[in-house]
């Protein structure tokens, strides 16, 4: 059924289809089409409500979690969204998907467009008390900032010291003025601190208290150009994790930053294509405070162990601070391990990286931190991962190890995994006793490894891996005759 629909209600849904493609790519181009000239479907019209019920759920959910300084204009906004029909399972505060809303497939026509409009009102509400509240949040937030300088022994100039007292004071004003709050004065001091805050990271990193790096996760590509933005991360010796470290590809850059846009202690979602636009840098369009590098470290190490138990420990999961790079020179190339060395099964692609860019190479011993830590050595995911990425290197070698292990679609558990689980404690054993703060070369890994395992497994061992080897020959012969390599990641 076809609706004739005013300008307001059709900019609505136009609006809407702009923002969430994906709810409406069910609907052919000549719907659109047939919308811009004031005629509408019934199902077009339903599929914008929900859209704009779940949106404005998620700007209330939001919104409710921090003080709310515009509480009048929130409460004019809830009275209308509150007043339109919800699912029958509608849970308050669960986030809850807005779609197919038996309701509103009931109701009249004139109650569909009226729902539309309001809906539409209050959602325009939300986004502006979301947006001050973002603003407020972010100051907030600089102000916690100039006050952690407290607590660290970094020397920051006359000149920083007098500028950082100017913006404590103007924001502290600013936040006085209660929902008379000025927006652009926000902005405007958020981007004098951060002209602060690049000097004073800079200086941190001189110091060698940290480092930021790229990694490259999916492995190193010929000519790579990153987009505009570059992602990185902060290692420290107090927190070590990378981004997509599981996929055995824990090596990358190191770089300097010479203009940082976005520095937080969780995930920004910056994307690295290479087409060099604006967008792919996911910030809202906003202007973020940058915050400090021991603030990151801080709050990064706290929601590591709060997942995982203990720092330098991402067992059960990471956590992705993400400092962000407009401008940067590659000073290094590092690769992440837990003490393989060159029997890491990131070391070649290092290496090759490290050639190709002119830079020395440096390894990053997770296990050693740990140690220094006064930790064990390593977790029992970590011992697994390590002596099941020595032996497959040593008879796989490392590309066709990594590419074999990372995408051939095999059983969860593999044969070599279940041998080494049965010799485990053993390993462990007999590496710590030899280990000590200095690096073992690879001939001493192997000959722990040989020497504890029994000759009959490492035989099945061994036989295991030609097996794999000729799979992974036949698939990417199979593959070759279709162009089609079955391993890139």
């Amino acid at each position: 059924m076809d609706l004739i629909i005013n300008d307001t209600i059709k900019n609505i849904i136009l609006e809407l289809i702009n923002k969430f493609p994906g709810s409406f790519r069910k609907y052919d181009k000549s719907s659109i089409e047939k919308l811009k000239t004031n005629i509408a479907s019934r199902d077009i019209c339903v599929t914008a409500l929900e859209s704009i019920m779940y949106d404005s759920q998620q700007m209330r959910c939001t919104i409710k979690t921090h003080s709310i300084y515009d509480k009048s204009s929130f409460d004019q906004a809830e009275s209308i969204y509150l007043s339109i029909p919800k699912a029958p399972d509608y849970i308050e505060d669960s986030g809850i998907f807005y779609e197919d809303i038996p309701q509103f497939k009931d109701i009249s026509n004139e109650e569909l467009l009226s729902f539309l409009s309001n809906a539409s009102k209050a959602q325009k509400i939300y986004e502006r008390v979301l947006s001050k509240q973002s603003f407020t949040s972010r100051a907030e937030r600089i102000l916690q900032s100039i006050k952690s300088l407290q607590t660290q022994t970094i020397k920051i100039t006359e000149l920083e010291k007098k500028q950082l007292d100017s913006i404590y004071t103007k924001i502290g004003q600013i936040l006085g003025n209660g929902q008379n709050i000025n927006l652009q004065d926000i902005d405007y001091n958020i981007s004098l601190f951060n002209s602060v805050a690049i000097s004073i990271w800079n200086r941190y990193l001189d110091e060698g208290r940290c480092f930021l790096v790229h990694n490259y996760s999916r492995g190193y590509v010929e000519n790579y150009i990153p987009s505009k933005y570059l992602s990185t991360s902060l290692l420290s010796d107090k927190f070590m994790a990378l981004f997509q470290e599981n996929r055995n590809n824990n090596y990358g850059i190191i770089v300097k930053p010479k203009k940082i846009v976005s520095a937080d202690s969780k995930d920004t979602f910056t994307h690295n294509r290479s087409d060099n636009t604006g967008a792919d840098l996911y910030l809202s369009g906003i202007v973020p405070p940058l915050l400090f590098p021991w603030e990151i470290e801080r709050e990064a190490i706290e929601k590591a162990k709060d997942i995982n138990g203990e720092i330098l420990n991402y067992d059960n999961g990471y956590v992705l601070p993400e400092i962000v790079l407009e401008d940067y020179v590659p000073i290094g190339v590092f690769y992440r391990t837990n003490g393989e060395g060159e029997l890491s099964l990131s070391y070649e692609s290092a290496r090759e990286l490290a050639q190709s860019m002119g830079l020395e190479i440096t390894e990053i011993d997770m296990s050693l931190a740990r140690m220094k830590a006064g930790l064990p050595l390593m977790t029992v995911q970590m011992q697994k991962a390590f002596f099941l990425n020595i032996l497959r290197k040593h008879y796989m070698g490392e590309k066709l190890a990594k590419s074999y292990f990372e995408n051939s679609g095999c059983p969860e558990e593999y044969e070599d995994e279940k041998i080494i689980l049965k010799y485990l404690n053993d390993l462990y054993e007999k590496y710590v006793s030899i280990r000590r703060a200095e690096m073992l070369s690879a001939e001493t890994l192997i000959e722990v490894i040989m020497s504890t395992i029994s000759q009959d497994d490492l035989t099945i061992i061994k036989s295991y891996y030609e097996t794999c080897m000729q799979t992974y020959q036949n698939l990417f012969l199979d593959a070759s005759k279709t162009s089609e390599n079955p391993f890139v990641a």
